[in-house]
């Protein structure tokens, strides 16, 4: 690959990055969140964390919150089941003596489940199976048209 072709891909990728949600948008909806004021003001923070990469000022924070929102707007049970798993391997690994042992092993299992019957509960929901029935159709048009 030469340094003209390495250099057009870092670009469009730093620009692809950089390109997120405006930061009006993510501050509306850290302010709409059920949550303390503390973990507010630390999504804010992170929103607003920008990195300079090869001379290119990078907002990294924005597109990392920007991500999180969306994953969490497309995915909200498998985020959950996540969340919940972590406070159960929490839980656990706080126990004086076994907790440490128990937590080891539980914690990956309890993570594999909470992921699982969550993305289970996500894929049988009704926004997710009229999304991948549009891919489908546009995959059989493309098909069809091949």
């Amino acid at each position: 690959m030469s340094d003209e072709n390495a250099a057009a891909i870092s670009t469009s990728l730093l620009n692809e990055i950089s390109h997120s949600a405006p930061i009006r948008q993510l501050n509306d909806f850290i302010e709409r969140l059920d949550t303390s004021a503390d973990v507010k003001a630390l999504l804010r923070d992170m929103a607003n964390l920008t990195v300079t990469i090869g001379g290119h000022l990078v907002a990294i924070g924005r597109k990392i919150v920007s991500f999180a929102i969306e994953l969490y707007s497309r995915f909200p049970n498998t985020i959950f089941g996540c969340v919940i798993a972590f406070i159960m391997a929490a839980l656990i690994s706080s126990v004086p003596l076994l907790g440490a042992v128990l937590g080891a092993v539980l914690t990956p299992l309890l993570l594999a489940l909470g992921i699982g019957m969550g993305a289970l509960n996500d894929m049988f929901s009704a926004p997710l199976k009229a999304e991948v029935r549009g891919l489908a159709t546009r995959l059989a048009t493309l098909e069809a048209g091949a």
